[in-house]
């Protein structure tokens, strides 16, 4: 019988999410034609994505983020709990019917607001055999603000109660997470550093053509919800620049309208060709054609810049999470990219940043990054389940 595989993925602020499981998820169908695979998603822009025969997609109603750091629906107008209500059953059905041999969470175990407890403890009384694991970036947040929200909203104990496995897509050397989030001992065993997730390369013909042989910068904010401060930013720098460079600047999906109209003003003095694209489902080829890469420290974005070895200025989100900024730090100490902190950007600083990195030497790493991610983790699912309910020996597999 066909191995049925289910991805979850809560989508509320970004793109991010929804890259990493597609790609996860085109990965697992390729390497296994005979799979069917599943994904659950608030993300509006799942089916742009091109996705193999045997993989399709369940919208479930989205979210959108508040600003005091409290999940609301993005359109629908209707009650918070009842809109929780709504998207647990639909997983809880979907979950039910679908009958999945592995469950793959994405980085909330237990579902945006607890909506995925009752789909997990259905699984585990009805089809104990379904392995279920949770998929996490290399960095969440700070510590302190992981070891403590995860302490309170009981995750620990959900990761020893549902969960055979955590596939961290990174490496040790990197970002320690176990160390750094304080993981119990007992728990620490069904952590695998699975390497990091980069896309498989686009074809030789990048794009560059379409640009007339000129150098191209590309600026990328990802969902763009709160990227519009450092497409301004770019935007402004322009006119200080010296080198000759054509741009094209990605806003995202999620910008508001009324911002993209702020940007689109500013083209006319930039002195220079600029495409405003709000967004692409393969916005990997673009990065791939780029001379250098004007982003925020997204995990998916970052990835692919320097998988490819990549020229990358980032600009990290430091608010409400710290993810970014330490990624870019870890990675700008490492001499992968240039890193430049939000409170001293300037348009006069990302113009002579821009000049350099396009003029710059070859880098020279100081750590090879370890981008087997896919391969890993579908050997990992191939394997045996070594460990269920802290039952198995001590140390994280790497």
């Amino acid at each position: 019988m066909a191995r049925r595989v289910l991805l979850y993925s809560h989508d509320t602020v970004g793109l991010g999410h929804i890259r990493r499981v597609t790609r996860i998820a085109s990965h697992l169908a390729e390497r296994d034609g005979d799979s069917t695979i599943l994904i659950l998603t608030g993300s509006a822009v799942a089916d742009s994505f091109r996705l193999p025969a045997n993989v399709d997609v369940v919208k479930l109603p989205s979210f959108r983020k508040a600003e005091n750091s409290r999940y609301v629906p993005r359109r629908l107008e209707i009650d918070h709990d009842r809109f929780v209500a709504l998207r647990r059953e639909l997983i809880r059905g979907a979950v039910e019917q679908f009958e999945p041999d592995v469950l793959v969470v994405d980085k909330v175990p237990l579902g945006v607001d607890g909506e995925l407890r009752p789909a997990l403890d259905a699984l585990r009384r009805r089809a104990p055999h379904c392995r279920v694991v949770l998929s996490l970036r290399d960095i969440l947040d700070s510590p302190r603000e992981v070891t403590r929200s995860w302490s309170r909203d009981g995750i620990w104990d959900a990761l020893r109660d549902f969960y055979d496995d955590v596939f961290v897509w990174g490496m040790r050397d990197v970002y320690d997470v176990i160390e750094a989030y304080a993981v119990p001992g007992d728990i620490a065993p069904k952590f695998s550093y699975c390497g990091y997730i980069a896309p498989a390369r686009p074809p030789s013909t990048n794009g560059r053509s379409r640009f007339a042989g000129k150098k191209l910068v590309i600026a990328t904010v990802g969902g763009g919800e709160d990227g519009s401060f450092l497409l301004s930013q770019f935007l402004r720098s322009l006119p200080h620049a010296e080198q000759k460079f054509a741009s094209v600047v990605l806003t995202g999906p999620d910008l508001a309208a009324e911002r993209r109209a702020s940007l689109a003003q500013l083209i006319p003095s930039c002195g220079r060709p600029v495409f405003l694209i709000d967004f692409a489902a393969h916005a990997d080829r673009l990065l791939s054609a780029a001379d250098v890469v004007v982003s925020m420290g997204g995990y998916n974005t970052i990835s692919e810049i320097v998988s490819r070895g990549g020229r990358a200025i980032v600009v990290p989100r430091t608010t409400p999470r710290k993810e970014q900024l330490i990624r870019a730090e870890r990675f700008h100490e490492l001499g992968l990219l240039r890193m430049i902190r939000p409170e001293k950007l300037t348009p006069e600083r990302l113009a002579c940043a821009l000049d350099e990195e396009l003029l710059g030497t070859t880098r020279q790493p100081r750590l090879a990054l370890d981008f087997g991610g896919l391969d890993r983790s579908a050997d990992l699912l191939e394997s045996p389940v070594t460990a269920r309910n802290g039952t198995h020996s001590a140390g994280a597999r790497t």
